[in-house]
């Protein structure tokens, strides 16, 4: 079996963005035996802000992630984090290197016993 994660990043090499300003997710697919690959890149509208549609926007970027059970981002605020739970979409804050972040969490999750 197999699932996806998005990644915020704006180099697609690291985990560098926060939920509300972030232009675009990176989407990897995860297998079970650990192996991962890219897919695709997704492009959102940042929602960051008070102004008119930021509720729109946010809701708009979770919808574009709604295949993916996890999102790693840097930072999200809580409005953001409330609609991806209630999406199913779980939110990680990491940063770093996605090459050295994803197998991490692997690892972690077959710890876990998490069955996605």
């Amino acid at each position: 079996m197999s699932y996806k994660i998005a990644i915020g990043s704006n180099d697609n090499k690291s985990v560098n963005q926060h939920f509300g300003t972030c232009e675009g997710f990176g989407i990897y697919i995860v297998d079970d035996n650990g192996g991962y690959k890219y897919s695709e890149y997704r492009k959102t509208a940042a929602s960051c802000g008070t102004g008119e549609g930021h509720d729109e926007k946010m809701q708009n970027s979770v919808n574009a992630l709604a295949d993916c059970r996890i999102v790693l981002i840097n930072q999200a605020g809580p409005c953001a984090v409330m609609k991806l739970n209630a999406a199913g979409i779980q939110f990680l804050a990491v940063s770093g290197n996605i090459d050295q972040i994803l197998p991490r969490l692997i690892v972690y999750l077959k710890k876990q016993n998490k069955q996605f």
